[in-house]
């Protein structure tokens, strides 16, 4: 049998083994957390799609499109402002109507951009078509009554129309993320000042500068692109 200094001499080999085991744990850990870290990357933060917090998200099946509409051959079809309320009464109409949310626009005197989103269960290539179809009548109709030279200008040889006030094949590009939005917003705005029509953005009265710039609220069927 051991004796109390044997057994206390025991107790004490232990006790120092298991305090230099303890001790070389917590120096490695450091070390082996430092290693890990570094392979294993942060997780990245995902690319910004254009579902921000849109208040119609629920409403909307498909992305934003930037809209680009150029009128036949480029002829200032758009210059008087009571052909480009044609545009704007569309506008107002395919939003009341629930059928688009729209972000942005400025009708140029030969030309239009838009950006919007077609909501529900609405097809955006019928949307776009509908749109086209609307104003073009109705263009039509007010340089026939106002026997404009323009109107036998517009002669086309289609097989399913006589005149014609749009190119053909407008362009259209999604809009995947928030900063492709507002890089297309920006040009929208500037449009009319690269085109010496204005000095800064908001004076020009057609566009949604104004509700960008100062939250002007003349033309009503706009939403922020941010919800």
């Amino acid at each position: 049998m051991l004796n109390r200094g044997g057994v206390g001499a025991i107790v004490g080999i232990i006790g120092g083994i298991v305090a230099g085991f303890v001790a070389g744990i917590v120096g490695v850990l450091p070390l082996f957390v430092g290693v890990l870290h570094q392979q294993t990357p942060a997780p990245k933060t995902p690319p910004l799609l254009f579902t921000i917090s849109l208040f119609v998200m629920d409403h909307a099946r498909h992305h934003p499109e930037f809209i680009t509409v150029t009128c036949l051959n480029w002829k200032p079809l758009l210059i008087k402002d009571r052909f480009k309320q044609i545009i704007i009464s569309s506008l107002h109409f395919l939003s009341a109507e629930k059928r688009v949310s729209i972000f942005a626009f400025v009708i140029m005197p030969n030309h239009m951009h838009l950006i919007w989103q077609v909501l529900g269960a609405h097809n955006p290539k019928d949307v776009q078509r509908d749109f086209l179809k609307y104003t073009a009548q109705h263009i039509l109709k007010e340089l026939r009554n106002d026997r404009s030279p323009v109107y036998d200008e517009l002669l086309v040889q289609g097989s399913d129309r006589k005149r014609q006030v749009w190119e053909r094949n407008s362009k259209c590009i999604p809009v995947w993320s928030g900063k492709f939005i507002w890089q297309k917003i920006n040009y929208i705005h500037q449009n009319p000042v690269r085109a010496g029509l204005c000095q800064c953005p908001e004076e020009y009265e057609f566009s949604s500068a104004k509700f960008y710039y100062h939250g002007d609220r003349d033309w009503r069927f706009l939403v922020h692109c941010e919800g």
